[in-house]
């Protein structure tokens, strides 16, 4: 097959309703149905990664100008990898922090079970391989040029993103967690929360019975950046992320900011359990290990449940 056949392969690609359809499903999915509690966040979440690795390949093909089969070959392996490596939790801890301190927070909430969508790299690859199609040729040009660039938005925009949970198998609408966040501000709101460093050199002793001499911001990285809906309980730090300091230390504590509010610390011993959380709950259903947000006019107020420790930057 000579090289013009390839390009017109790559190019055939992006004109089938199928791509089309995966497009579509992706941008009204992140867009419209995550957070809308019109269908469970676990389902939401598969429909992204199923449509998401059916458009990827696809594009990357074309921005490459990939022309042999050897080439597209490399860029379905680079789509296939980087998304098998989020699914590890330092991987994805480290990218949450990255993209938080370049102002384009991407927090990823890995889930092995997610791996399950790189089936959908199969249907990417019959439509890159596809023969070249007889698509009239006055608007061709108009169609590949729409995709790569309503293609390329969806593959880089970032939605609301979702509160971060540890699932419980077979259970989705409960999640595992100690300390969880649960927003009852009337509305949904912007949560920022920086874990405790690998590197910092504080005692648990410390953490505990002086918390305000011990903790402060320098001594916080690992970002987590999403939305939380109302009624949301979202753990502060995912148990799937948390670091081996972290887990040797033998307590835990974390910066929280809160959209239109001051920074809050909030830590607590390892010893609080780790306990089936629903993820949508009243406040009057909370039990130990929650943290309370809600709004008092115009100023957001926490309040922590027993033994979590709560106090306000430069309390």
């Amino acid at each position: 097959m000579n090289s013009s056949q390839l390009e017109g392969r790559r190019w055939s690609a992006l004109q089938h309703p199928l791509w089309w359809g995966a497009l579509a499903l992706l941008l009204v999915n992140d867009h419209l149905l995550k957070g809308a509690g019109l269908l469970p966040s676990f389902l939401t979440g598969k429909l992204s990664d199923f449509a998401g690795l059916l458009v990827a390949p696809v594009l990357l093909v074309v921005l490459l100008g990939a022309r042999s089969r050897r080439a597209m070959a490399w860029c379905f392996a680079l789509v296939a990898v980087g998304f098998g490596v989020l699914q590890w939790p330092s991987v994805a801890s480290s990218v949450g922090g990255l993209t938080a301190r370049l102002g384009v927070p991407w927090y990823v909430t890995p889930d092995p079970t997610d791996l399950v969508a790189l089936s959908a790299l199969f249907g990417a690859w019959w439509l890159v391989r596809l023969e070249a199609t007889s698509v009239v040729r006055s608007w061709a040009p108009a169609v590949r040029g729409a995709a790569v660039v309503v293609g390329a938005c969806a593959c880089v925009a970032t939605s609301a993103l979702p509160a971060p949970h540890s699932p419980v198998p077979g259970q989705p609408e409960l999640m595992n967690a100690d300390a969880y966040l649960h927003n009852a501000t009337g509305a949904a709101v912007g949560v920022h929360v920086r874990m405790l460093g690998e590197h910092a050199d504080v005692s648990c002793q410390d953490i505990l019975e002086e918390p305000r001499r011990t903790l402060r911001r320098d001594l916080f990285t690992h970002e987590g950046v999403w939305t939380q809906m109302l009624d949301e309980n979202a753990a502060m730090w995912p148990i799937q992320a948390r670091n081996e300091a972290a887990l040797q230390r033998g307590c835990y504590a974390v910066m929280l900011e809160l959209e239109d509010s001051e920074a809050f610390f909030v830590a607590w011993s390892a010893e609080l359990e780790v306990v089936p959380v629903p993820r949508v709950s009243s406040s009057a259903e909370l039990g130990a290990g929650a943290l309370i947000v809600e709004r008092d006019g115009e100023e957001v107020v926490v309040c922590g449940k027993a033994p979590l420790i709560v106090f306000r930057e430069g309390d």
